[in-house]
């Protein structure tokens, strides 16, 4: 039962109904007693005899006897009412330390959420100065830098903005969780999106020896989806990337969309590790890695797919995923009011 559910329902629940049932059953057991000892002394004998009525034995008897079976039942109803009483008072010391537990996590999560969306702003104004700085160095503006120095400036700009780039999704991760995350809904051109994510992420895809394809249904069609524009290319440049960095070199991440009863469909494939049935709903989960441990391969902080449903979902739309262990994954968008928009593409 959902714990909305159960708390409203035990919140309604008359407590002081199981004490005025062991009431009522004391009471009847009562009642059923002294109309047995008055039958048995006064009715039985008394009346009968003052009345000169006919004494019928197997009548008195079987009186006595429907009697003596409601006290019997009385006394065996009993106890079952206590420990229906009990278990009612349990239920509701239960009911209240799951309200207390309940409002402590929500006050935890939302001090947590404050805590990580503060932090990433204080973090993000050094950082940027870190990265300006290393970039402003390579430029060499007060004469030539020895090669060794560089190159430890670029590997510093380097760093900075992959630091700045956790960063900002723990911002986004804490921010969605908070109900802050804010879009800005356009018509956007997803041929567009397309370029400029394969443009970002060609590099990496080189360094891993990945090939990359991109392809929209209909070639000379323009695609136009509903959407954040910047939140959309996020998102996708999160799949992508994670297709590139769980694959194996040789292999190749292809990204494709079409429309479908007035949606866009965006499925991002690779042909990469995949995952177990079992691990899908993990991968969802905020900071969760399902390679750990000393020999941990990939890196990363567990955020990418979170982020992306998050996105997805922040502009009305849905994701899923399908994988198997050693063959692949392939992740399926689907974002309401898309349309083709007629012949656009010049050959």
């Amino acid at each position: 039962m959902p714990l909305k559910k159960l708390t409203s329902e035990l919140n309604t629940t008359p407590w002081i109904s199981g004490w005025r049932l062991v009431v009522l059953f004391l009471a009847t057991i009562v009642m059923a007693t002294a109309t047995s000892l008055v039958y048995e002394i006064w009715l039985q004998k008394l009346l009968w005899a003052h009345n000169g009525w006919v004494y019928n034995q197997n009548l008195a008897e079987e009186l006595f006897d429907v009697l003596k079976t409601a006290a019997i039942t009385g006394i065996a109803i009993i106890g079952p009412a206590i420990l229906l009483s009990r278990s009612v008072s349990r239920l509701s010391e239960a009911n209240i330390d799951l309200q207390t537990a309940l409002h402590d996590a929500q006050s935890a999560s939302i001090a947590k959420s404050h805590f990580l969306a503060n932090m990433s702003h204080e973090l993000r104004t050094p950082l940027n100065a870190v990265i300006g700085f290393a970039g402003f160095m390579e430029t060499e503006p007060f004469g030539p830098l020895l090669p060794r120095y560089m190159g430890y400036a670029s590997d510093i700009r380097k760093a900075g903005l992959h630091l700045l780039d956790v960063i900002n999704d723990v911002l986004d991760i804490s921010k969605a969780e908070a109900a802050e995350l804010s879009v800005r809904m356009s018509d956007v051109n997803l041929r567009d999106i397309f370029a400029e994510v394969e443009m970002l992420a060609r590099g990496l895809a080189a360094d891993a020896s990945i090939t990359l394809r991109f392809g929209i249904a209909a070639n000379n069609v323009q695609v136009m989806v509903t959407a954040d524009r910047t939140r959309l290319k996020q998102a996708m440049l999160n799949l992508v990337s994670n297709g590139i960095k769980f694959n194996n070199p040789g292999g190749r991440v292809t990204v494709s969309a079409f429309v479908e009863t007035g949606a866009v469909c965006i499925e991002v494939q690779d042909t990469g590790i995949g995952m177990k049935a079992s691990e899908i709903a993990d991968a969802f989960q905020p900071f969760v890695q399902l390679h750990t441990g000393h020999s941990r391969k990939y890196e990363g902080t567990g955020l990418g797919l979170p982020l992306t449903k998050l996105l997805i979902e922040a502009m009305k739309g849905s994701i899923a995923v399908h994988s198997e262990l050693g063959i692949g994954s392939r992740v399926t968008i689907n974002l309401p009011n898309g349309v083709s928009a007629g012949i656009a593409h010049a050959a």
